[in-house]
């Protein structure tokens, strides 16, 4: 038989408090978790990987995206800036210069976004998940738990999650956080919706982190050492940016 891994709750009367699912244990996902513990809502992230697991790529936050952060929970904007670095922003002209010293010089800068308010500030995701974990509630994770399907309807008062391992839990609200292949989107549109499935957008990416000293080599000191930069150029862009505090 199938068995609950909803841990059992309480509120401050002693009746039953209401409760939240996440799907999805990254950097979403224990965002969202956090926010609703410093709101005293309870909640389980369920994460489908066997322990926190995030791509080591890195990410640039706006000050917008860190305002929302500090709305979401007092500690996570402090959790940033102990692995981040502030960038300014900039764009270098890749369609002009004819040879790598012109693309290199000053001139060849389109603008920079050097005032109050405009830098982003870049890290590795997964150090980023690594200080935002260690802020979560103990036992607010359960691992190894990909959903395969859920039930709500008016006849239950809770939402009934399965998971593929044939264990259930039960929660007031589900929220899906659980990426651009989301199978909360899934259940939620149906499988036939266009919507419920990523689609080749026609662009392709690559991305990879190398030692800052052969990121000059290639482009630059101003390109590849000190800021978020943006080289744009026919039908492609290159952006590049230091994902913490250089070593002197």
């Amino acid at each position: 038989m199938p068995h609950s891994d909803t841990p059992p709750t309480s509120n401050s009367t002693g009746g039953k408090a209401p409760n939240v699912a996440i799907v999805g244990g990254g950097l979403i996902g224990v965002m969202l978790g956090l926010g609703l513990s410093h709101r005293n809502i309870p909640f389980t992230i369920y994460e489908r990987a066997s322990d926190w697991h995030e791509i080591g790529a890195g990410v640039a936050l706006t000050s917008v995206a860190q305002s929302s952060m500090q709305r979401l929970h007092p500690e996570v904007l402090p959790a940033l800036h102990r692995v981040a670095k502030a960038n300014h922003f900039g764009f270098w002209d890749g369609f002009t210069p004819s040879t790598k010293e012109a693309a290199q010089a000053s001139e060849a800068l389109h603008f920079l976004l050097d005032v109050p308010g405009t830098d982003y500030w870049c890290c590795m995701r997964s150090q980023f998940l690594r200080e935002l974990v260690a802020l979560l509630p103990k036992g607010s994770t359960r691992f190894n738990k990909e959903l395969e399907s859920y039930v709500d309807d008016p006849s239950r008062e809770q939402v009934l999650l399965r998971f593929t391992d044939g264990t259930t839990a039960e929660a007031d609200t589900l929220l899906g956080a659980d990426g651009i292949h989301s199978r909360t989107r899934q259940l939620l549109l149906g499988d036939d919706n266009p919507a419920a499935h990523a689609s080749f957008t026609h662009q392709v990416g690559y991305r990879t982190v190398l030692p800052i000293s052969e990121s000059i080599e290639v482009l630059g000191e101003a390109k590849g050492g000190s800021d978020f930069c943006i080289h744009t150029g026919p039908n492609a862009y290159v952006p590049s940016y230091p994902t913490e505090q250089r070593k002197s």
